[in-house]
């Protein structure tokens, strides 16, 4: 089997499971464990690079540090798609980040927030399409430009034009 039937099949047994055990909310570990229980096969073990390299790309995409003048924080590596091997980054220190790496990276960031923003609007539109009886939730402002301001403002910084 394919992984896009892989994927849709583990679409199905998610839905499956959380028909049968989750009016309360469930957690993704234990779905999976009824899913190995009804003769899902296991998935094929990560080497111990993979384990390794995404324990690394975790902290790489958490690890902040303090800006010594102003005492604000900034994300210290950023990362940017390998141009050469598909599915990989490279990851930069900020302080050491070509411009051209430190602006894809930038530019990426912000399209994970477009996307972010496309699907909550989406989510909202269908909660408010399923729930006709209640009062419908009201669309977020996501023009987030004052929010930044008003935070910027918290260290006295002003915000970019």
């Amino acid at each position: 089997m394919g992984k896009k039937g892989q994927t849709r099949e583990l679409s199905l047994l998610l839905d499956h499971y959380v028909k049968r055990h989750g009016e309360a909310g469930t957690t993704l570990h234990d779905a999976a464990q009824w899913m190995l229980n009804q003769g899902y096969p296991e998935p094929k073990a990560k080497s111990s690079v993979d384990i390794l390299a995404e324990r690394l790309a975790k902290l790489a995409r958490n690890q902040t540090e303090f800006d010594p003048d102003s005492g604000t924080s900034y994300r210290k590596y950023h990362a940017v798609p390998d141009d050469t091997q598909p599915g990989l980054f490279k990851w930069f220190d900020i302080r050491d980040a070509p411009r051209s790496k430190m602006n894809n990276s930038l530019r990426d960031r912000r399209k994970q927030m477009v996307n972010d923003g496309v699907q909550l609007t989406l989510d909202l539109i269908f909660w408010n399409k399923c729930h006709p009886d209640e009062e419908p939730l009201e669309a977020l402002e996501m023009n987030l430009t004052e929010d930044i301001a008003e935070r910027l403002a918290l260290f006295d910084i002003a915000p970019l034009n």
